[in-house]
């Protein structure tokens, strides 16, 4: 059932496929839950109110792909379908990044999976760190093979070196998780400052905040616990307007 064996570590749970089947469904909840958050965003790179909606469609996808697949205990598998699955309902441009993240996850993991003899029976910090790079450099080539800083690559390369960083270090797939977590937060509140679009609607990328909401699903997911986030609102630059000047008395003299 993916958990953990020993008593420090009863609530975690491994990545594998039944995991991963746990995260989709997670991830399609939350995305539920803060759909109207993530379309009140969507101001870059067209102002169509419909990131949150369209993530969500491709993710439903990607989950309704591994249901359909069975109970496959290996989770480069289950990655594949998830790939499969979202590639194929993509939806807008938020889906078909979302698609080339998971596309990431199944060529890191189908790899791994040929690298262990042909199977994967879960996913740990390397991995995963190497999945989502790969996932960084698909999408920049899906985004015509150049990066925008303040966009969900912004976002998505600062969790990758998060977890890249707790892999070189030793860590575990929990801490990784948690790492990638917090990461996303600081890159996702620093884009207003790279795109001067997001500056004058007082927004962070609404991508960027739909990715935030899948990495807390597996955090969550993995350690059973959900961490608190801010609610994202759009808070325009107030506009700048010249004080009236004074009117002058004439001189009395």
């Amino acid at each position: 059932m993916g958990q953990l064996g020993t008593a420090d570590t009863s609530q975690l749970r491994l990545l594998d496929a039944m995991t991963l089947r746990d995260w989709a469904h997670t991830a399609v909840s939350d995305l539920i839950t803060h759909i109207d958050e993530i379309n009140r965003l969507n101001v870059f790179p067209v102002a169509d109110s419909d990131t949150g909606a369209n993530m969500l469609f491709t993710m439903r996808s990607a989950l309704a792909e591994l249901n359909a697949q069975g109970g496959s205990g290996c989770a480069a598998r289950a990655a594949a379908a998830l790939s499969a699955g979202a590639l194929n309902g993509a939806r807008g441009n938020s889906g078909v990044i979302l698609s080339q993240i998971l596309r990431g996850l199944a060529d890191v993991t189908a790899t791994a999976a040929s690298d262990a003899g042909g199977d994967l029976p879960h996913i740990d910090a390397v991995v995963l760190g190497d999945a989502l790079q790969r996932g960084v450099e698909l999408v920049i080539t899906s985004m015509g093979g150049e990066e925008v800083p303040g966009t969900i690559v912004s976002v998505l390369r600062a969790a990758a070196t998060a977890v890249q960083q707790c892999a070189r270090a030793g860590d575990g797939l929990a801490p990784a998780v948690i790492a990638a977590g917090d990461a996303a937060v600081v890159a996702l509140e620093k884009t207003p400052e790279q795109l001067d679009v997001l500056a004058d609607a007082g927004a962070v990328d609404a991508g960027g905040r739909g990715l935030l909401v899948l990495l807390d699903a597996l955090r969550t997911t993995i350690t059973g616990q959900a961490p608190a986030r801010a609610v994202y609102e759009l808070a325009p630059r107030a506009q700048r307007t010249e004080a009236p000047r004074r009117a002058r008395r004439p001189n009395s003299r």
